[in-house]
């Protein structure tokens, strides 16, 4: 199955299927920028990493707010779309190309808050642990962590507009059809988005956001 997926990059599928997936930032997107106020530093000075930050939406956001944005995802089709937008609205925000499940390249302590928006939950758990752990590498300490993980087989049924799904490990899926073929789906419980947190962060908090998705936020010790 990964060499399948490394062939056809489910990704690059999906921004040149449907082109800018989202235009506005996630609805409690206010939230991150309200813990980065938390940061002893002007915006221009703190470091922010979009973890797939796919066709760019808070990317944009973060770097028209005067940020100092990093932004990395699998899909080039997605960077592309993120880039042109910058250009667009002659903003900064440096891009690279790589499989955040495999590791992330950047120096340990580096980034001040990573947002990690609809990424988390799209592999296996073996690979989500590695994501996490070099989410703890790269985050300076008392560094913000803001993420969205699935919760709802049922509803990422109905928005991928897909019917055939294998199941290759507990609560995790994989659809054959619909928009989001072939892009793995974890589902998480609460009590296992703990346990995968609270070992590296402190005040880790985690609440439901009424639609598909535990919102996670957490200081790194």
């Amino acid at each position: 199955m990964n060499n399948l997926l490394k062939r056809i990059n489910p990704w690059n599928m999906v921004f040149k299927e449907v082109g800018i997936t989202f235009e506005k930032p996630y609805k409690h997107f206010n939230l991150f920028l309200k813990l980065l106020k938390n940061i002893d530093k002007k915006p221009g000075k703190i470091k922010i990493l979009d973890l797939g930050c796919g066709s760019g939406r808070h990317t944009v956001e973060l770097a028209r707010l005067g940020y100092e944005v990093y932004s990395i995802d699998l899909s080039r089709a997605g960077l592309e779309l993120t880039n042109k937008q910058l250009k667009k609205k002659r903003l900064k925000a440096e891009l690279k190309h790589a499989d955040v499940f495999i590791g992330l390249p950047y120096e340990d302590n580096f980034f001040d808050a990573i947002l990690a928006v609809g990424i988390l939950y799209h592999s296996t758990l073996s690979n989500i642990n590695n994501l996490v752990n070099e989410i703890t590498r790269v985050l300076k300490k008392n560094g913000i962590y803001f993420g969205t993980s699935s919760i709802s087989v049922k509803y990422s049924m109905y928005v991928n507009n897909g019917e055939r799904y294998i199941q290759i490990e507990n609560n995790t899926y994989f659809p054959l059809d619909g928009r989001e073929k072939y892009l793995v789906h974890h589902y998480f419980s609460k009590k296992e988005l703990l346990n995968l947190f609270s070992n590296p962060f402190k005040n880790v908090k985690i609440f439901e956001d009424n639609e598909n998705y535990y919102v996670t936020t957490a200081i790194k010790k």
